[in-house]
C-alpha cells in the first residue's frame, strides 16, 4: 500500500466524511420529513412566504375567536392556535431568527418556485456547519500536527460529528432546530474566518466576512452576543500582528477593527428596527407574545441559577441501563456524554509548553474559541429552559478545542516513557470512545431502533437475559408485606419508586385507620384512590404492579407473549390490600431497569419528600411475570363512574374512558375550559372528535357518569363502524352523538389513562375514579330524537368537492344532507332522497375561517309514527310537520326546506359526517371539524 504524505487527506478520510455528512439526510429521511411544495406550510416557509410579499407579519389570519378573548396568550381556551407561535394586535410573527430565510429558504423559493420544509433548513444547516467544522479540524491538522495517523484523524472526525449534536437535531421536522443549526453554521464559518484574519492581517476581507458571519450567528440566535468575547480575542491578536508593523500596520489594525465592526452593528441595527417595526420596542423579538400553554409576558426567559444551570449542562450523569441501547445521553451533562471534552483541560500546558510555532495558535485563536464557548455556555445556563437542543450553542467549540488539544497530545505522549505514553494514549482513545458510543446511543434513542427492530434488540438483550437468570432476579409485582408505622393525618410515604424517581407510588395517611393510594407520573400528575383502612396494629399485604416493573418488550423474557398482553403489563396501576382491589388504573412510565426500582424509600424526593419506610417495617419480594394471558379487570359493556373532577387549573384535556390501540381506539374525555365548567368530547382514530354543550361542576364533589358508546360492546376483531355516543351524569344527559368506533379488546379498555395514546388530550385524568361498575345498558333518553344541531369548521381548498353532513337510513333507503363548497365563501346545501333525489340549496355565504351552526331536521330525525311516548309533549299538527319536511338552517337562517317523506331510520342509523352506506351524492367523510353534534327536541322555531 502506498504511504500518504504527512498531513494529507487520504481516501479513507474523505470516504468517512462522506459517509459522517450522509448522516445528516439519512437523520432527516428516518425522521419521516415532510416534501417541498407549493404551499407555504412550516414556520420558515410561512416567514419566506410573508417577507417575499413585502411583509412582516404571516399571511395566516388569526381565528376570530382568538382575536376576539380577553388575555389570547392565558392559554388554549378552546379555541385553534398555532403552538409557539407569536400573536400581536391582530398579527401573527416568529420569533425565531430570520437568517435562514435569507440565507436559504427565500433563495430556494426564488429559484425553484418551491417551499422548503422546516427539517430540510435543519439539516442543511446542520451539514453545512459540520463541513466547516471539518475543515478547521483538517486545515489545522495539516498545519500544527500533520503526523497525526488516519484512525485518529477518522475517530476525531466522527467525534465532531456526534458531540456537537447538530446531527442529532436533523432527527426532528420541527422549526426550533433551524434557527439553532443556522446559528452553529454561521459561527463555524465566522471561526473560519477569523483564523483567516489573524494569518493573514493585510487581508481585511477576511475580518469583514468573520464579522458578518458573527453577526448573523447572532441574529439567528440572540444569545449568542455572549460569545462576542470570542471576536474580541481574535480582532485583538490580528491588531496586535498588524500594529506591530508600523504607522501602516496601525492603520492596517484600525481599519480591520472597522472592517469586522461594521457588519456586525449594521446587523444589530437591522434587527433592532425588526424588533421596532414589529412589537414597537427593539428588545422585544416576540417570545413575550407566545402562544403557549400560559401567558408569557410575565415570564422571563433568564433564570438566576447559573451555578444549578452549570452543573446540570456539564456534569448531569448518563444513566447506562442493561438494556439495548445500554445508555440514554440525551438532555445528560456535556462532559459525561462527551469525555473528549477532558481534553481541553490541556489548554494551560498548551498556552505555555507547547512547541513555540503553537504557542500563538493558542494564545489568539484557541484562547477565542474558549472565551466564545464560554459566553455562549454562560448563556445556556441563564436560559430558564434548558433543552438539550440549547447545548449546540457551545458544544461546537468545545470539542473543536478538546480535538485540537487531543491532537496536539498526542505527539507529546510518544516522546514520553512507555507507561505514562500507553495510559495517556488510552485515556484519550477511551474518552473518544465513550463520545462515540453516547452519540451512537442518541441516535438510536432518536431513531427509536428498540421498538422498530424488536428481534434485533432481543437477542442483544440476551446477555443481559442471561446475566438476570443466573443471578436469580425477578420482574413482575412487588409484594409487600407492611406494618404501618404511625404518622399524622396529609403524610406521605414511599411504597415503590421507578424510573430515576420521576415515577411514584405513594401512601398517603388520612385521619383514624384511613389511607389512599396514588400514582404520579412526573408531567402528568396521577389519580388517588378512594379510601382504605389500614390498621397500623397488623400486618398487611400489599400487591403493586407497575408497568416500569417489568423490562422493555423486546426482552428475551417476554419471548412468546402477545403484543397486547406485553402492551397491558407495560401500562399496569394497580394496588390490591390484602387481596382487595384499592388502584386500578393505567398509566405511561419512564425507563426503569432492575437497579433503579426502590421499594419504600424515594431518594430524588417527588411527591413523598425525603420520607422512607423504615426497612423493619416491610418485608418485601417480586412474584414474577403473570403466567398465560392477561385477562381483562373489565368487561365491555355500559359503565357507571363514581368520580370527581378536579379543580380548574387552565383549559386542558383528560381521559376518561379509553378503547382500543394506537390507530384504533375511541377516547371519551373532558375539557376544562373554565372554572366550574366543562365539557364531554369523544375521539375516534381517523375519524376527529365532537364535543358536548358546556356542563358545569364542582370541583370536588362525587359525580355518576355513565357512559355507552359503540366500543363499549363487544364487535368481531378489527370492524369498525357507528352507533350512538351517551353519557349521562347524575342521570341527566349531556352527550349524545352519533359517533364511528373501532372494535377493541375488553383488556385494552382503561379509565383515566389515555391508553390508545390519542392525540387528543394528556395521558392521565388527575380527578379521583372511585368506583368502575359495568351496565346492562342506559336507559333510552328522549335525546335519541329530535333535530340535528351541529357546530362545524369547513375544510379549506375544497372547491367543488360534495361532502356528507347528516346521512340517516341504510344503503337503498337513506336521506342525505350534504354541502358543496361553491367558491372561497360561499357552499350549497343539498338534500338526497334516495332513488329521488332532491333540492339544492341557493349560495350561501359563510366564512371558512370561523365555525358555522347548522340545524337539521326531517322526518328520519324524530320518532316513528306510533312511538307515543317518544311523541309525548308535541301536538299532532306539530308531529306531522316535522314528519313530512325538510329543514337545513345555518347561523340559524334557513337556507333550505322541502317537503317530503324521509325513510325511517333507527337513532343508531343517523350518522353525521359519514357517509358509509355508500350514498352517490356526496364523499365518503365530511373533512372539517364537527365540534359539536347534539339533538334537540324542542318544537320551537319548527
Amino acid at each position: 500500500m502506498t504511504a500518504t504524505k504527512p498531513g494529507t487527506v487520504s481516501w479513507r478520510i474523505l470516504l468517512a466524511l462522506v459517509l459522517l455528512g450522509a448522516s445528516f439526510p439519512w437523520a432527516q429521511w428516518r425522521s419521516g420529513p415532510s416534501r417541498v411544495g407549493r404551499e407555504a406550510t412550516g414556520y420558515y416557509a410561512q416567514l419566506t412566504e410573508a417577507f417575499l410579499a413585502g411583509q412582516l407579519h404571516l399571511k395566516a389570519k388569526p381565528d376570530p375567536r382568538l382575536v376576539a378573548l380577553a388575555n389570547p396568550y392565558a392559554g388554549e381556551q378552546g379555541v385553534p392556535r398555532p403552538w409557539d407561535m407569536t400573536y400581536y394586535q391582530g398579527h401573527f410573527y416568529l420569533y425565531f431568527g430570520t437568517p435562514p430565510v435569507f440565507l436559504l429558504f427565500a433563495p430556494f423559493r426564488l429559484l425553484t418556485g418551491w417551499y422548503l420544509p422546516d427539517g430540510a433548513g435543519t439539516t442543511f444547516f446542520g451539514l453545512a456547519g459540520f463541513a466547516l467544522g471539518a475543515w478547521l479540524l483538517l486545515r489545522w491538522r495539516a498545519r500544527y500536527c500533520p503526523s497525526l495517523g488516519e484512525g485518529w484523524t477518522i475517530a476525531g472526525l466522527a467525534a465532531w460529528c456526534l458531540a456537537a449534536q447538530a446531527q442529532l437535531l436533523a432527527h426532528t421536522d420541527v422549526v426550533y432546530p433551524v434557527p439553532i443549526n443556522c446559528a452553529f453554521a454561521c459561527l463555524m464559518a465566522a471561526f473560519l474566518f477569523c483564523i483567516r484574519a489573524w494569518e493573514e492581517p493585510a487581508q481585511r476581507r477576511w475580518a469583514m466576512l468573520g464579522g458578518l458571519m458573527w453577526g448573523l450567528a447572532i441574529a439567528s440566535r440572540p444569545n449568542y452576543l455572549f460569545s462576542l468575547g470570542g471576536l474580541a480575542v481574535f480582532l485583538a491578536g490580528t491588531i496586535k500582528r498588524s500594529a506591530a508593523t508600523g504607522a501602516a500596520g496601525r492603520r492596517s489594525a484600525a481599519l480591520t477593527l472597522v472592517a469586522a465592526g461594521a457588519p456586525i452593528a449594521l446587523i444589530g441595527a437591522g434587527m433592532a428596527a425588526y424588533n421596532w417595526a414589529r412589537f414597537h420596542r427593539i428588545t422585544e423579538f416576540g417570545s413575550s407574545y407566545m402562544l403557549m400553554a400560559g401567558d408569557q409576558r410575565q415570564v422571563s426567559l433568564f433564570s438566576g441559577h447559573v451555578l444549578a444551570g452549570l452543573k446540570n449542562t456539564l456534569l448531569r450523569s448518563v444513566d447506562y441501563s442493561p438494556y439495548f441501547p445500554f445508555a440514554e445521553p440525551l438532555g445528560k451533562g456535556a462532559v459525561p456524554t462527551s469525555p473528549i471534552l477532558l481534553a481541553a483541560l490541556a489548554l494551560p500546558w498548551l498556552w505555555f509548553r507547547s512547541p513555540p510555532d503553537h504557542r500563538a495558535f493558542w494564545r489568539t485563536p484557541g484562547t477565542a474559541l474558549l472565551a466564545a464557548m464560554a459566553g455562549n455556555l454562560a448563556g445556556v445556563c441563564l436560559l430558564q429552559t434548558q433543552e438539550y437542543r440549547y447545548n449546540i450553542d457551545f458544544l461546537p467549540a468545545a470539542v473543536l478545542l478538546a480535538l485540537w488539544a487531543a491532537w496536539s497530545l498526542l505527539p507529546t505522549l510518544a516522546s514520553a516513557s512507555v507507561l505514562p505514553a500507553r495510559a495517556g494514549r488510552a485515556a484519550l482513545a477511551l474518552a473518544l470512545a465513550l463520545t462515540l458510543f453516547h452519540g451512537f446511543a442518541a441516535n438510536v434513542a432518536f431513531l427509536d431502533w428498540p421498538q422498530r427492530h424488536p428481534l434485533l434488540s432481543r437477542w442483544l438483550d440476551y446477555p443481559t437475559h442471561w446475566i438476570e437468570s443466573a443471578l436469580g432476579y425477578r420482574y413482575g409485582p412487588v409484594r409487600l408485606q407492611v406494618r404501618l408505622p404511625p404518622g399524622p393525618p396529609g403524610s406521605l410515604l414511599p411504597l415503590v419508586v421507578t424510573g430515576r424517581g420521576q415515577d411514584v407510588l405513594y401512601l398517603r395517611r388520612g385521619a383514624g385507620q384511613e389511607c389512599q393510594f396514588g400514582f404520579f407520573h412526573t408531567g402528568a400528575g396521577g389519580p388517588e384512590s378512594a379510601p382504605v383502612a389500614l390498621d397500623p396494629a397488623r400486618e398487611h399485604v400489599l400487591d403493586i404492579d407497575l408497568g416500569s416493573l417489568y423490562p422493555p418488550p423486546e426482552h428475551p423474557l417476554f419471548a412468546g407473549r402477545s403484543e397486547r398482553d406485553i402492551r397491558l403489563l407495560k401500562h399496569r396501576v394497580r394496588v390490591r390490600v390484602d387481596g382487595h382491589a384499592a388502584l386500578e388504573t393505567a398509566g405511561d412510565f419512564y425507563p426503569s431497569h432492575p437497579w433503579d426500582v426502590r421499594i419504600g424509600e424515594n431518594p430524588g424526593g417527588l411527591v413523598t419528600g425525603r420520607a422512607r419506610l423504615a426497612r423493619t417495617a416491610f418485608t418485601a419480594q417480586r412474584t414474577g411475570l403473570p403466567a398465560g394471558p392477561i385477562v381483562a379487570e373489565h368487561p365491555l359493556q355500559p359503565v357507571r363512574l363514581e368520580l370527581t373532577f378536579p379543580p380548574f387549573v387552565h383549559y386542558k384535556r383528560e381521559p376518561l374512558v379509553s378503547t382500543g390501540h394506537r390507530g384504533a381506539g375511541d377516547l371519551l374525555y373532558v375539557t376544562y375550559v373554565g372554572p366550574g365548567q366543562l365539557r364531554f368530547a369523544h375521539d375516534s382514530w381517523g375519524a376527529g372528535s365532537v364535543e358536548s354543550p358546556v356542563v358545569s361542576y364542582e370541583a370536588g364533589r362525587t359525580y355518576a357518569l355513565e357512559v355507552d358508546m359503540g366500543s363499549l360492546h363487544p364487535h368481531p376483531a378489527g370492524t369498525a363502524g357507528e352507533s350512538l355516543l351517551r353519557v349521562q351524569l347524575d342521570g341527566r344527559t349531556v352527550f349524545v352523538a352519533q359517533r364511528p368506533y373501532h372494535a377493541g379488546d375488553a383488556v385494552e379498555l382503561a379509565f383515566g389513562y389515555n391508553g390508545n395514546e390519542s392525540t387528543a388530550t394528556y395521558p392521565l385524568f388527575t380527578g379521583h375514579i372511585a368506583s368502575i361498575t359495568p351496565l346492562a345498558g342506559l336507559a333510552r333518553p328522549s335525546e335519541e330524537f329530535g333535530r340535528l344541531e351541529c357546530t362545524v369548521e369547513f375544510p379549506l381548498g375544497r372547491t367543488h368537492a360534495h361532502e356528507p353532513l347528516v346521512v340517516s337510513g341504510r344503503t337503498g333507503a337513506a336521506d342525505i344532507i350534504y354541502v358543496v363548497y361553491a367558491g372561497e365563501d360561499t357552499i350549497l346545501i343539498g338534500y338526497d332522497h334516495w332513488g329521488a333525489g332532491g333540492p339544492v340549496s341557493a349560495p350561501v355565504r359563510v366564512d371558512y375561517h370561523v365555525p358555522h351552526r347548522l340545524e337539521v331536521s326531517m322526518g328520519s330525525l324524530w320518532p316513528p309514527a306510533g312511538d307515543e311516548a317518544g311523541w309525548q309533549g308535541l301536538a299532532v299538527a306539530v308531529r306531522r310537520r316535522l314528519a313530512g319536511t325538510i329543514s337545513v338552517k345555518v347561523d340559524g337562517q334557513t337556507v333550505l326546506e322541502h317537503r317530503a317523506e324521509a325513510y325511517a331510520a333507527r337513532p343508531d342509523e343517523v350518522a353525521v359526517g359519514t357517509n358509509a352506506i355508500g350514498a352517490s351524492t356526496c364523499e365518503a367523510a365530511f373533512t372539517g371539524r364537527i365540534l359539536v353534534a347534539e339533538r334537540n327536541r324542542s318544537a320551537s322555531g319548527e
